[in-house]
């Protein structure tokens, strides 16, 4: 608070006000209320300033605007004038053609610039403000990028203009704050210029803030690449739901998340323990925890692991017409019969919970589920890479990273996720485990009884051949390929020469020295080696981490009903 009170004190004494003071009594202060007004005063005053910087910057632009097109004008002007007195000094009495038109003429003719390619040109210009220390740097500059093919026109300007692009009014602020403080040492000021990638920054807000940390907690992307946190706001507290459905827990967890975000002012301006702290700053994505475990609750038919029938009728009966559903007494030993081909409306059908192949079932259906949303998910990351690559124009990062990823995941996972689905539809009992590890053991064996559909061996030698292909695709090309280019590059390299007058360095032509990339193909071959080991290994390893969401969901059943958990 006493940050924000003498921040506030040194924005009146800037803007030339004085300020009023008056006895207060105890009883007049709510330090709560005085927080607050501070906060919102202090975000309006950094609002105002950095619109001020704005609207300064925009107008030391148009200032300089305003002095080029007078300054180019003025050129142009004396140009076509003294154009005009050499032609009408050398023109020849027996030419009819006027003065204007011989000025105006072009030099080659329309015809000789499409016949004669030689003669074609690329003319260019450029205008602006520079300082004179610097004139002679950029006309240096100027003479070696063009060759010596350039004609350079300089002109004075009188009054004094603020460069929004360069540091120098923050310069002057600082050489006057020595002056005032009677510094000894003078204060050392210089723009750098660099080929250095900007740090990334995400603009978040109270919403978004809490999903932003949740996903730099495990790295931060790279400047001007998709940030992943925009889906993570869906598929974090969605997966959050599939390891905890259950409607009853997800209305106490709602209830909480809502006392956070409706008092979330009252809350703000008050000290609160670490757990407390914690839980208000994630308190939008509990919010959305809550939502999305109510959702998977209904699809579970789960509260408090207790069933409803809120969606219509079971499909199932007893086989004794005397007894109902609930009451059957083989439910638990020999089972129910099926008696309608319709399934229930909404989620898993009420009749499953308390049966004797209760576990067997959701155990199999959770299992398979989180192995598609895991699979999903993945793709969905691969594709993420392809958009980065496309906006940096990275046709290496398409061509040997995206696709090879894509092929390889697909191959083996992927298809792993149509089997599973496949399995699903023809309501079929094959083994999807013996059909996975046979498929690297011995891809020519008969399937057997685990054969889904005709072909299905061919089709895995197939796929075994891509995923194979796919690893050297990822590792050999993109390296080689970037050896080459940098070679050729080097070797086209030209440079123009300039007088031995102009040998001397500028800050500038460091600048430009020093901006030249390194190559080194050890290296690049190393990072390559490192990416692929990791994408292979990472394929295996998260699909086998995505069977928690099933594993905690199998888990929280048992805490309730007495049975195990096991794969199908």
């Amino acid at each position: 608070m006493g940050r924000k009170i003498r921040y506030i004190q040194d924005q009146i004494a800037k803007s030339g006000k004085t300020s009023s003071y008056r006895p207060l009594t105890d009883k007049d202060i709510n330090l709560n209320e005085l927080e607050t007004k501070l906060t919102e005063l202090e975000a309006e005053l950094l609002e105002i300033n950095a619109n001020t910087d704005r609207l300064q910057r925009t107008h030391s632009e148009l200032t300089e605007l305003q002095l080029v097109l007078h300054k180019a004008g003025v050129l142009f002007g004396s140009a076509r004038d003294a154009a005009s007195t050499v032609q009408h000094q050398g023109a020849d009495t027996e030419n009819g053609s006027s003065i204007e038109e011989a000025v105006d003429y072009p030099l080659l003719q329309e015809q000789e610039m499409q016949t004669d390619p030689s003669k074609q040109a690329r003319l260019g210009f450029v205008t602006g403000l520079i300082s004179k220390a610097k004139a002679a740097s950029f006309e240096r500059i100027i003479f070696r990028a063009t060759r010596g093919n350039m004609f350079l026109k300089q002109a004075p300007i009188e009054d004094a203009v603020l460069d929004p692009a360069t540091g120098e009014k923050i310069h002057d602020a600082l050489q006057r704050a020595a002056h005032v403080s009677n510094s000894q040492v003078n204060t050392i000021f210089q723009v750098l210029h660099t080929k250095e990638t900007p740090p990334s920054y995400f603009e978040t807000n109270k919403f978004t803030s809490a999903f932003q940390e949740i996903v730099e907690a495990y790295g931060v992307g790279r400047y001007q690449e998709a940030n992943p946190g925009c889906f993570t706001i869906i598929t974090f507290p969605f997966l959050f739901a599939v390891m905890f459905g259950d409607w009853g827990h997800g209305i106490c967890l709602l209830l909480g998340a809502l006392y956070l975000v409706l008092n979330e002012k009252k809350l703000g301006s008050k000290k609160l323990g670490d757990t407390m702290e914690m839980a208000y700053g994630g308190r939008y994505v509990i919010l959305l925890m809550a939502m999305f475990s109510i959702y998977t609750g209904f699809i579970y038919n789960e509260f408090f692991s207790v069933s409803f029938g809120f969606f219509g009728g079971s499909a199932y009966q007893c086989p004794d017409p005397q007894y109902s559903v609930k009451n059957c007494p083989t439910a638990t030993t020999s089972g129910v019969e099926k008696w309608s081909y319709e399934p229930y409306a909404f989620g898993i059908d009420p009749i499953w919970h308390g049966s004797r192949s209760e576990l067997p079932f959701t155990n199999s259906l959770k299992m398979k589920m989180s192995i598609l949303l895991g699979i999903c998910q993945m793709n969905l990351g691969i594709l993420l890479s392809y958009f980065n690559a496309r906006y940096f124009r990275s046709a290496l990062d398409v061509w040997y990273q995206f696709i090879p990823q894509l092929l390889f995941l697909n191959a083996l996972f992927g298809y792993l996720s149509f089997l599973i689905i496949l399995k699903w539809c023809q309501g079929s009992k094959p083994d999807l485990y013996h059909i996975m590890i046979y498929m690297f053991l011995s891809p020519t064996e008969d399937l057997g009884e685990n054969q889904l559909f005709i072909g299905q061996t061919y089709v895995q030698i197939v796929l075994l051949l891509v995923a194979l292909v796919a690893v050297p695709w990822m590792l050999f090309p993109k390296p080689l390929i970037m050896r080459k280019q940098h070679i050729q590059k080097m070797h086209g390299r030209t440079y123009g020469f300039l007088r031995e007058s102009d040998t001397e360095s500028t800050d500038l032509e460091v600048d430009v020295e020093h901006d030249e990339e390194e190559f080194e193909f050890s290296e690049v071959f190393v990072h390559q080696m490192i990416h692929t080991i990791e994408f292979v290994l990472n394929s295996v390893s998260n699909t086998a981490s995505y069977l928690r969401l099933w594993a905690l969901s199998c888990k929280k059943i048992v805490l309730y009903r007495h049975g195990s958990c096991s794969l199908d």
